[in-house]
C-alpha cells in the first residue's frame, strides 16, 4: 500500500459551511468499474485542513490488490472528521465502499459522518448554471477552473490495467494526477453552497428601483428592479428567467427584474355561497346586503364569478406569498398582489417575496 502526500495553499473562506477548515475531509476513490461486485477500489483519496489556508492531499494508491488494507487506512484518517464532503459519493462512493466493508467485514466509520454532496447541491439548482451536465469537470470549468487532467474515471480504467502490467511511472502520475485535481476541484465546487445560502436567504434587500420600457407590442409598461447584497462575491455571473420573473447574479448584487402590472384585478371571495353575482356591475355583494337589489339583476354567486375588483399596480406571483391576492380571472396560475408603499418598505415582505421568484425559476 502507497500513500502520497500533497500539501497546497487555498486562501478562500467559504463563509457558510465553516466547517470546511477543521471538521472535514474530502474523499474520492478510483476503481476499476462501476459496480463493487465485479470491480474493485484501487485509490483512494483524501484531502483534509491542517490549520490556517493549509490544505492536505492523502493518497492511498493500491499496488498488491489489498482492499480491505486501502480501507482501513483509509478509515484510519477519516475517523478523526465529523463531516464528509465529496461529489455524487451519495450514488456511487458511499455505497460502493459500504459493499466493500460487507465483503471484508469492515466496521465503517463513514456511516456515522455527515455527508456533503456537492453533486446533490448542483442539481437543487442546475437552470441556474446552464451547463451541459453536472460533470464535476463541467461545473468546475464553470466556475473558473481548468484543469491538466483531460481523462475521466473510466477512461483511467485501462491506464490502470496498463500500469500493473508494467508498472510504467508515467502512467501512474496520469491516475494520481486525475485522483488529486478530483479533491481540489471540490474546493471550487464549495461555492455551490454559497450560492445555495444567498437564493436560500441570506442576503441584504438594498432597493427597489421602478423602470419604464417598451413591450414588444409597442405598450408602454413599467418593471420593478429589486436588489439584494451577498457578504460574499461569486466568481462566476448567473442570469435566469422564465419570461415572467428574470434574476441576474453579478459579484455580490442579486437583481430580480418583474414586470410590474397597471390596470383592474379581481379579488375573489372564498365563501362564494354567500354571494350573489351581479352581471350588470360585473361584481360580487355579499347576502346580507342583496336584498336591495332586485332578483332579476343577480344571481347565485360561482367561485369564478364571487369577485371584487381594484385598480392599481401589481406585482406577479404563483402561491399566495404576499396577501391578499388578485387574479385576472378565477382559473389563472398567476396571481397578483397590490405593490404599494406598504410592501416595498416591509424588508421581510421584500425578502420573502424574493426567495419564492428565485425558488420558481430554480424548479422551472
Amino acid at each position: 500500500m502507497i500513500e502520497t502526500i500533497h500539501t497546497f495553499q487555498d486562501d478562500r473562506i467559504f463563509k457558510h459551511i465553516p466547517f470546511v477548515r477543521k471538521d472535514s475531509v474530502f474523499f474520492d476513490i478510483e476503481t476499476t468499474g462501476f459496480t463493487p461486485k465485479n470491480s474493485h477500489i484501487y485509490m483512494i483519496g483524501a484531502m483534509t485542513c491542517e490549520g490556517g489556508n493549509t490544505f492536505c492531499i492523502h493518497q492511498y494508491f493500491n499496488d498488491d490488490d489489498d482492499e480491505a488494507s486501502l480501507l482501513q487506512q483509509f478509515f484510519e484518517l477519516a475517523k478523526n472528521y465529523e463531516v464528509l464532503i465529496h461529489f455524487n459519493g451519495n450514488g456511487f462512493d458511499l455505497p460502493f465502499i459500504q459493499a466493500k466493508c460487507t465483503v471484508f467485514d469492515l466496521d465503517n466509520p463513514l456511516e456515522t459522518m455527515k455527508s456533503i454532496d456537492l453533486y446533490r447541491e448542483a442539481g437543487r439548482y442546475k437552470s441556474f448554471w446552464k451547463t451541459e451536465n453536472l460533470k464535476q469537470k463541467t461545473l468546475e470549468q464553470f466556475f473558473g477552473l481548468h484543469r491538466e487532467d483531460n481523462y475521466s474515471g473510466g477512461d483511467l480504467i485501462n491506464v490502470y490495467y496498463d500500469y500493473r502490467k508494467n508498472s510504467d511511472p508515467a502512467l501512474k502520475e496520469l491516475l494520481l494526477l486525475h485522483n488529486l485535481e478530483d479533491l481540489k476541484g471540490m474546493m471550487t465546487l464549495l461555492y455551490l453552497y454559497e450560492y445555495a445560502a444567498l437564493f436560500e436567504g441570506t442576503m441584504t434587500y438594498d432597493r427597489f428601483q421602478i423602470h419604464d420600457y417598451t413591450a414588444a407590442d409597442g405598450q408602454a409598461k413599467k418593471e420593478v428592479y429589486i436588489d439584494f447584497l451577498s457578504d460574499t462575491v461569486f466568481p462566476r455571473p448567473i442570469s435566469v428567467g422564465n419570461g415572467i420573473f428574470f434574476l441576474a447574479l453579478k459579484d455580490n448584487r442579486l437583481t430580480l427584474r418583474i414586470p410590474l402590472y397597471t390596470g383592474e384585478l379581481k379579488f375573489f371571495y372564498r365563501d362564494y355561497k354567500n354571494y350573489y353575482y351581479l352581471p350588470k356591475e360585473d361584481l360580487a355583494i355579499h347576502k346580507s346586503v342583496a336584498f336591495y337589489v332586485d332578483k332579476e339583476f343577480r344571481t347565485q354567486a360561482k367561485a369564478a364569478t364571487c369577485y371584487g375588483r381594484k385598480s392599481g399596480q401589481f406585482l406577479p406571483e404563483y402561491d399566495e406569498v404576499i396577501c391578499p391576492y388578485f387574479k385576472k380571472e378565477y382559473h389563472d396560475k398567476v396571481c397578483y398582489f397590490e405593490a404599494d408603499h406598504v410592501f416595498f418598505e416591509n424588508r421581510e415582505q421584500l425578502t420573502a417575496y424574493a426567495k419564492h421568484v428565485i425558488e420558481i425559476l430554480r424548479t422551472m
